[in-house]
Order: C-alpha cells, then sequence, then structure tokens
C-alpha cells in the first residue's frame, strides 16, 4: 500500500502542502515529494497507525519542515503589482464622442467629450487644456470663416473633435508604451 493512501499521510501531507505556501511552487512540489518518499521509506508498504503516527512524530509539525526549508532558500519572490490599465471605459467613451460626436453632433459631441475627459483621471491637467484648445481653435476659426468660406466650416468643424481625440489617444497610447517598456523595481 502506497502510505499517501493512509488516512494520518495524507492529512500530514496536506497541511504540509499548505504551510508551504510561502515557498515558490517548485520548492514546495519538492518539498512535499521528498516528505513522501521519506514516509514510504520508513513506513514501508504495510504501515499501522501506530507506525505511521510515530513516523509523523519523528518529522515534527509540518509547519516546522517548511521553515526549515524558508530558512535554506528564502521566500517566494513578491511580484509588483500590475498597474491600473491605461484605458477605461470613461477614456474610451470620450475619444469616441470627440471623434464620432464630432462628426454626428457637431458642437455637441465634442463638449460632452472635453467634459468627460475633464472626469478622467487618465490624462493631466496639460492634457485636457490642450485639448480644450484643439476643441475652439477650429470651432472659432469657423465661425470667422463662416460668411467668407462656407466650404471651410463643414471641414474644420468635424476637426473640432477628431483632432482632439486623436491628441487623447496618442497621449494615453504613449504612456501604455513607456508602461509596457518600464523595468519594475528591485526593493
Amino acid at each position: 500500500m502506497d502510505v499517501a493512501g493512509h488516512r494520518l499521510v495524507t492529512d500530514y501531507l496536506s497541511r504540509l502542502h499548505a504551510a508551504a505556501w510561502l515557498l515558490p511552487a517548485d520548492r514546495r512540489t519538492a518539498l512535499v515529494n521528498r516528505t513522501r518518499d521519506q514516509l514510504q521509506a520508513d513506513l514501508g508498504d504495510e504501515p499501522s497507525t501506530d507506525l505511521a503516527r510515530a513516523a509523523l512524530d519523528r518529522l515534527g509539525p509540518p509547519e516546522d519542515l517548511v521553515q526549515t526549508d524558508l530558512a535554506e532558500v528564502g521566500p517566494a519572490p513578491v511580484r509588483p503589482p500590475r498597474p491600473p490599465a491605461v484605458w477605461g471605459s470613461r477614456e474610451v467613451a470620450t475619444v469616441l464622442l470627440l471623434a464620432i460626436g464630432g462628426l454626428a453632433v457637431p458642437v455637441l459631441g465634442p463638449v460632452v467629450g472635453l467634459v468627460m475627459a475633464w472626469f478622467s483621471d487618465r490624462w493631466t491637467t496639460v492634457d485636457r487644456l490642450v485639448a480644450v484648445a484643439l476643441v475652439v481653435l477650429p470651432l472659432l476659426l469657423a465661425a470667422l470663416v463662416a460668411d467668407a468660406a462656407p466650404t471651410a466650416v463643414t471641414l474644420l468643424v468635424p476637426l473640432a473633435g477628431l483632432v482632439p481625440a486623436g491628441y487623447l489617444t496618442l497621449v494615453l497610447q504613449r504612456r501604455a508604451a513607456a508602461r509596457a517598456h518600464e523595468v519594475p523595481s528591485e526593493g
């Protein structure tokens, strides 16, 4: 009979595995396997409950085995938390409102998109001010040339949403690329 089938041994090995969560996965598996092999050698093919109890008493509590192994290896490295995503639903809605809203609902779309940009924490104040300028300038230019060149208005009004949408998209894409190239600091 395999010792892993013995109730006391199975319980001990389960407690050992649970206590070894601090160890790297390969070390945890090696510790459990090494302990199982040692118990198999000590108990033989037909272990009695008394013999199993004596062998487990010699090993000591599972926590002590883990502490011994931990002292040799050290704890598993802690992974740094993953930074939040650059693109959230608010940012997607902002860019879509600026871009599509500038075409579908010419002045209102970009204005609503700008309001949403101001409620997002992903853009800096400078980014938002540049987006405002990129919305306002084409609209002002369209108002100035409306009488002289009406066709220019049909080109300038959609730009009031498309240009800031492109700008804000570029800003977030650059931030995402910078985060992807960051080297996590050890410490």
